[in-house]
């Protein structure tokens, strides 16, 4: 399951069209993390794409509410400093300074599986 805003649900749609990571459930980032905080949903796993200190903030808020394994997904100019701020909150994080080539990132992704028992 995918939750994000509206413009990052439409990306994954469009970045994964064979749906080799969408499943094709998707659900609204504030009404996920509405339903975590009353105990309605909770995952597994949950993967944090990290590319801001806002991205720092929804991991701090989605750590502190699922009993999940957390991974951070971390990516952009800034991917150095955000990957320190991501483990303090988390155990787990990825990372790769990049923008618009997502091939490092996807091979980080796709090796997941052989460590965290996906």
């Amino acid at each position: 399951m995918f939750a994000g805003n509206k413009s990052a649900l439409l990306l994954v749609k469009v970045a994964d069209p064979e749906r080799h990571y969408y499943d094709g459930k998707m659900m609204n980032l504030d009404i996920t993390i509405g339903a975590l905080s009353t105990g309605k949903i909770d995952f597994d796993f949950c993967f944090v794409f990290v590319h801001s200190d806002s991205g720092i903030a929804y991991l701090a808020s989605i750590h502190a509410l699922s009993k999940g394994k957390m991974v951070a997904i971390v990516f952009g100019k800034c991917a150095e400093e955000l990957t320190e701020q991501c483990k303090n909150i988390c155990e787990y994080a990825l990372a790769a300074p990049v923008i618009h080539n997502p091939l490092p990132l996807k091979e980080q992704i796709d090796g997941v599986s052989t460590w965290l028992h996906v």
